[in-house]
């Protein structure tokens, strides 16, 4: 009988091994994490002058709280209204009013809209991952803040407003 159950312990061990084994086998190649230094801006498709930063590539739902008819000890949750953004671009000031131009017309009353794209690159230079914003204006510039004693590049920054993401393919 002790053999039996010495027997059939040691099968139970043997397949709840395989078992974990199979589970734990690894799915795919390994993919190395992107850097955040390699990347790019096109404005209406068209790649953009260099940016040295992009941030605000976010979109937050809003949570509804309802409680249901007699159920007042538990509170239900729905989601609401999605909102994206701000995103806020940085790059050494030069020549190129483009930006600065695109402000202007919407500080002026135009409705000037764009679509644009931020794209994270591999190591090689090839497109990993490209996020669309749609419906774009921008809703602020702020110009250098200059200082006689420094050294440092002149930077302008712009604020875009846009009303939807995706993450592209």
């Amino acid at each position: 009988m002790k053999k039996k159950v010495m027997f059939g312990l040691s099968l139970l061990t043997i397949v709840g091994l395989l078992a974990t084994v199979t589970v734990q086998a690894p799915i795919g190649p390994r993919q190395e994490p992107l850097t955040v230094s390699n990347f790019r801006v096109e404005i209406d498709g068209i790649a953009s002058a260099s940016f040295a930063s992009v941030d605000g590539l976010r979109c937050e739902t809003e949570v509804i709280e309802y409680r249901e008819g007699g159920d007042t000890n538990f509170v239900r949750l729905i989601p609401g209204a999605t909102k994206c953004g701000p995103l806020v671009l940085q790059r050494g000031l030069t020549a190129n009013r483009e930006l600065w131009n695109w402000y202007q017309e919407v500080a002026n009353g135009r409705d000037v809209r764009k679509n644009i794209a931020v794209v994270l690159m591999n190591p090689d230079r090839t497109d990993a991952v490209r996020y669309n914003l749609y419906e774009c204006f921008p809703v602020k510039w702020t110009g250098p803040t200059l200082d006689a004693k420094g050294s440092d590049i002149a930077i302008e920054e712009v604020v875009i407003a846009f009303e939807r993401m995706e993450w592209a393919p």
